[in-house]
């Protein structure tokens, strides 16, 4: 976990990369994904904490990081309860904590978690266009970043050497989320990867690892997750 750490401070320089950040659309003009679709990623209804949606191939875990400088709470291994959530149910997923001096914090989830001769396998999502979820925030900040590591920029993946600092630095998409709850889409072709990763590749979504929040230091944030599922077919 330490060198995790170490090596995602390359994605907090990217606030000002994309131009264009994604922003919510109103809840009223949208259909939201049901609990049972299949491409549904995790709806947080289920009583296995801390573990994404175990379909379609995947098993995966939420996790959080940050660079040790702060304080991030409640640690996101379980569900946090509210009367409602986005949909229906009865929760959703909580991060909060902020003025990290470092690099920031992180809070994401993995796709495949059964590691195969000590690697971690990854998850082919290339017949999806994308990631939706359902977001809001309690703080005046909503300013984001979101990324998807491949096998690009994580380690397993074989292409970067994480002794030497090259991993970690996956494509990202600026975020702006509303306090309220908001729909949010992020398309594979929204994704920009870093000029200095030294990767001209567009994001492999044939070979996905994992996808996080990323709030960057000196930002307070508290951020709630709920229905997060792939985009399929043209959108």
């Amino acid at each position: 976990m330490k060198k995790l750490v170490l090596n995602v401070v390359g994605l907090v320089a990217l606030a000002g990369l994309c131009t264009c950040p994604v922003a919510a659309n109103e809840l009223s003009d949208i259909e939201i994904p049901q609990p049972s679709s299949f491409p549904m990623i995790d709806h947080m209804e289920h009583l296995q904490p801390g573990q994404i949606l175990s379909q379609g191939d995947r098993w995966g875990v939420w996790y959080a990081v940050n660079d040790g400088t702060c304080e991030q709470t409640p640690i996101p291994f379980g569900h946090i309860g509210f009367t409602t959530d986005a949909y229906e149910g009865m929760f959703a997923l909580n991060t909060q904590g902020g003025a990290c001096s470092d690099w920031g914090a992180v809070f994401g989830f993995t796709l495949q978690e059964q590691r195969i001769l000590y690697r971690l396998p990854y998850y082919d999502a290339s017949d999806y266009e994308g990631i939706e979820f359902y977001a809001k925030v309690d703080t005046t900040s909503g300013d984001f970043l979101f990324s998807c590591h491949d096998k690009y920029s994580h380690p397993d993946g074989g292409f970067c050497d994480e002794a030497n600092g090259e991993c970690w630095m996956s494509p990202v998409v600026n975020l702006d989320v509303r306090r309220g709850w908001g729909h949010y889409v992020i398309l594979w072709s929204d994704f920009e990867r870093p000029p200095w990763s030294g990767v001209n590749e567009p994001l492999d979504t044939a070979t996905l690892y994992a996808c996080q929040f990323v709030f960057q230091s000196g930002d307070a944030f508290d951020l709630t997750v709920d229905n997060v599922s792939f985009v399929e077919g043209p959108h």
